[in-house]
């Protein structure tokens, strides 16, 4: 089990290595601009490099902040270099500071153009950091403010400068206060407005890699084959024979699939979660020697019934439009539909209750169209008895054929 779980680690480690090239291209520190193709990472946070080449059969070379000053697919995104000055105070509850004033430091970089008009717009994201910047015409641009913070009373406030300044760039053609008082710091909203004052202005507006609002999602049906493996010991080892190994199966597993896939990395990123149904039964001769030294023989038999519920991470190796590999990880929650064990000396039952916990599960499948192959590896021992002098022990892996309904592309 060890081995898998190493294997599908190195498997996704060089799942993130792909390369997706586009055509675009990028601009040197003399203005130099270049047709070339770009690995286009579909970038959530703002990069420091890039990967490029100037062929489909150049060698992969690197842009970084040193040596380029924009680069661009057209359509999908436009980074261009500045050095401006950013707060990058975090907005994480844990990590607020007490000032409520920008805590400004002079960096070099990428921002990524939203709005590109005689008055554009730009983001700045990084791990728990949102900055929003404007520029007039080709002055530098200019970081509207929005932070939190604790005041004196350690009471959490907001910083909304960002508020004002929009208010008093766009107010020139006619944009009235209320339109800014409830806006938030989002990409979505800001946009809106740059786009409003850029119309009134007649200014030529390009949006770029504009947000889609759309959901991608799909659904399906599964069915597959899961090899069970359960036991049970008495713990105060009772009998001279204290536990009883019931027999491997593979056991039908039917359950439907809900997928959303992320906007990340264009498209590599899916969560999933699949509810699922399965049985297992097992009938086995049990013999034992008791206190008194007696050979006893008796069957016990288990029967579980369990619904469970696997909340999935998925990555994709995108062969073409049609075709994928993926490796998952993720956790599953076990449902107990009155399971038992039974058959034990004197009628004794035994109920198996499930410990309401995740346990860890992983993955790697093929997605052809649309059907999804894969075979998932479930870690963990979910099951319990509640009968303190005996323990489960419960492991199982499966073979899952899905269909999915809809297919996004």
């Amino acid at each position: 089990m060890k081995k898998a779980v190493l294997l599908i680690l190195l498997f996704t480690f060089k799942l993130h290595a792909q390369q997706h090239f586009e055509a675009g291209y990028v601009i040197d520190n003399k203005g130099n601009k270049s047709e070339c193709l770009i690995n286009n990472e579909d970038w959530r946070f703002n990069p420091e490099k890039f990967s490029y080449k100037m062929s489909e059969t150049d060698i992969v070379k690197e842009g970084n902040l040193s040596e380029v000053s924009e680069f661009g697919i057209n359509n999908k995104f436009l980074f261009k270099r500045f050095t401006v000055f950013i707060d990058k105070t975090l907005n994480d509850i844990n990590r607020i500071n007490e000032t409520s004033k920008a805590v400004n430091i002079e960096e070099t970089l990428f921002l990524k153009q939203v709005i590109s008009s005689k008055t554009s717009l730009y983001k700045y994201e990084s791990l728990n950091l949102l900055r929003f910047f404007y520029q007039e015409s080709t002055n530098s641009p200019q970081q509207l403010l929005y932070k939190k913070y604790y005041n004196s009373q350690m009471e959490l406030k907001e910083n909304n400068l960002f508020k004002k300044q929009l208010f008093d760039l766009f107010k020139s053609v006619g944009m009235k206060k209320e339109q800014f008082d409830h806006l938030k710091y989002s990409e979505n909203e800001i946009s809106k407005l740059f786009i409003e004052f850029n119309q009134l202005s007649n200014n030529q507006i390009v949006e770029i890699n504009k947000p889609n609002a759309k959901t991608k999602f799909k659904y399906g049906i599964s069915a597959g084959l899961r090899y069970q493996a359960l036991s049970i010991s008495n713990v105060h080892e009772t009998f001279d024979n204290n536990t009883i190994v019931f027999d491997k199966k593979m056991v039908p597993n039917v359950g439907v699939e809900f997928v959303l896939l992320l906007p990340y990395n264009n498209g590599r990123w899916e969560f999933s979660v699949n509810p699922s149904y399965l049985q297992y039964k097992s009938l086995k001769q049990w013999d034992y020697v008791d206190t008194g030294s007696i050979v006893h023989s008796q069957n016990v038999e288990a029967d579980l019934k369990l619904i469970q519920l696997p909340f999935t991470l998925k990555y994709n190796y995108l062969i073409n439009n049609n075709n994928k590999l993926y490796v998952s990880a993720g956790l599953m929650y076990t449902h107990d539909l009155n399971s038992k064990i039974f058959g034990f000396p004197n009628g004794e039952q035994i109920d198996i209750d499930i410990i309401q916990q995740f346990d860890a599960k992983f993955g790697v499948g093929y997605e052809f169209s649309n059907f999804a192959l894969d075979v998932n590896y479930y870690l963990g021992n979910s099951l319990k008895t509640d009968v303190i002098s005996w323990k489960s022990d419960y492991n199982n892996f499966g073979f899952r054929l899905v269909y999915f309904f809809i297919n996004e592309k």
